[in-house]
């Protein structure tokens, strides 16, 4: 049980510390960046991978389907 207490212990201190890092970034930068665009890049991205796996499943099924008959 020691190993896993030490474990915790890292792994919390590593958090502290991150989370001091970000509070002292935001507070020195009160100017958040927006979202919005980045929002929209990642929900094309995701829409293009949805289309680019249906378009895939649905090759494959017709592939496999033309092989049996």
């Amino acid at each position: 049980v020691p190993v896993v207490g030490d474990v915790f212990d890292v792994a919390f201190k590593a958090n502290r510390r991150n989370l001091t890092m970000l509070t002292k970034y935001y507070h020195d930068n009160p100017e958040r960046p927006s979202l919005g665009f980045g929002l929209v890049v990642v929900g094309l991205l995701f829409l293009g991978l949805f289309i680019a796996l249906i378009w895939g499943v649905v090759w494959l099924l017709s592939w496999l389907w033309s092989g049996l008959f």
